[in-house]
């Protein structure tokens, strides 16, 4: 098999996991833990853009998903696209976007953005660039660059091969123990993703961690119970060095 060929096979999996479990992506989000790391990761997320005034902004969304993201963005005042792949996700996102104005909802390769060159202030990507094929990952980020307006943000959410779960996966899946879309996700390191960003031009690139449980498989009561505590713990120490590259999470901002 070629590459272009096991490119394509890649993506159509990819696609196809994400729309067989559309209908309970958000589930994740109802359960402590995961209630725990979405707060988590929308604080280190959106400290990027604390001192940003946002109305009449235009933000996009890349891998938009069920509009998890997106909501967030309107809710701080900006003018939202989101973009994905996959259909069926955008279908659950839709009813969770009726109560807001100001969004539009594309189906749409990311390599190939539909938008014209420099017009967007914010773009926002959270646990996306990880399911795409390897040689189109420059590709997406150069289209990045070309919709951002001058001076404008790229904000990535990635799950970070130095943190927890990364070395979990790296034992577990030869094991076959993990679940989908830990099979098919290729974590990032903060030294890959910012030689990635300065192969693209982006400039000023900052990085935070967030989550510093194990997975699911290795929790206890104890922590479960805890998390709140673990909370407090976690905003205390994630702004040290060490600390930025052992979380679950990576949070990353570049400038155009």
């Amino acid at each position: 098999m070629d590459k272009r060929q096991e490119n394509k096979e890649f993506t159509v999996e990819v696609k196809k996991g994400f729309e067989e479990i559309s209908e309970y992506y958000d589930l994740w989000f109802s359960i402590p833990f995961g209630a725990y790391a979405d707060r988590m990761e929308k604080e280190v997320i959106f400290s990027f853009l604390e001192k940003k005034k946002y109305k009449r902004m235009i933000a996009l969304d890349i891998g938009t998903g069920t509009g998890v993201w997106l909501i967030e963005l309107l809710k701080r005042g900006f003018t939202t696209i989101g973009l994905d792949i996959s259909l069926e996700m955008m279908n659950v996102a839709k009813v969770k976007l009726k109560e807001f104005d100001s969004w539009f909802l594309v189906q749409s390769d990311a390599g190939n953005l539909p938008i014209s060159n420099d017009s967007i202030s914010v773009v926002l990507s959270v646990t996306t660039l990880e399911f795409i094929a390897p040689v189109h990952r420059e590709k997406i980020l150069k289209e990045i660059y070309r919709v951002l307006a001058k001076d404008g943000l790229l904000i990535l959410g990635l799950l970070c091969s130095t943190g927890i779960w990364g070395f979990e996966t790296k034992i577990r899946r030869p094991l076959r123990q993990l679940i989908f879309p830990y099979t098919l996700g290729k974590f990032f390191s903060s030294k890959e993703i910012v030689t990635l960003l300065r192969k693209t031009g982006f400039k000023n690139i900052e990085f935070k961690g967030a989550v510093y449980s194990p997975t699911l498989r290795f929790q206890s009561r104890f922590l479960i119970a805890y998390l709140r505590v673990i909370e407090k713990i976690e905003r205390k120490i994630r702004e040290l060095p060490f600390f930025k590259e052992i979380g679950v999470f990576l949070a990353v901002k570049a400038e155009k």
